[in-house]
């Protein structure tokens, strides 16, 4: 289980406090803070606990609120994905490939690439017949691309009907 350290915690606070997708700060602006908070507490939840409702209970919030503070986060965070994924250069390339050699002995390889569905607990509720697998169970396809060490160069997930 993954902890939410308070430097983390402000850490991703300073990258999104401003995104623009959190509007001007007007009347019925909610807090960059707790909309960063629901989301995580979101995230925190597994299996059937993880619905809108039950965090929109625990913030004392509108279920639309929690759904609507998610999303802003969801969308601030993903706009900073060019400052934190990226295809290295060829200096890059060429120590990852070394690093390949001597580690794994594959030649000119610079990272491994696997695809994976993410089983869900439920059918999601919106277009969940997108989310149906060849598996006879609901799940997101997940591509992931790793280095000579294992660490997460790359994600890219989708629907199934999306694949």
């Amino acid at each position: 289980m993954f902890r939410v350290t308070r430097p983390f915690f402000d850490f991703v606070y300073s990258r999104i406090m401003l995104n623009e997708v959190f509007g001007n700060g007007g009347r019925h602006e909610r807090d960059v803070k707790l909309q960063l908070m629901v989301f995580l507490y979101y995230l925190s939840l597994s299996g059937a606990g993880a619905k809108f409702s039950s965090v929109a209970k625990f913030f004392h919030i509108s279920k639309g609120c929690a759904r609507m503070c998610f999303r802003r986060v969801l969308t601030s965070i993903l706009s900073l994905k060019d400052e934190f994924y990226f295809w290295p250069d060829n200096d890059a390339r060429n120590e990852l490939s070394n690093k390949f050699l001597v580690t794994h002995g594959f030649p000119g390889c610079v990272g491994c690439i696997d695809g994976t569905l993410f089983n869900l607990s439920t059918r999601p509720s919106l277009m969940g017949q997108n989310f149906f697998t060849r598996k006879s169970c609901y799940a997101i396809h997940g591509l992931i691309v790793c280095d000579s060490e294992c660490r997460i160069n790359y994600i890219c997930t989708r629907k199934i009907a999306d694949v």
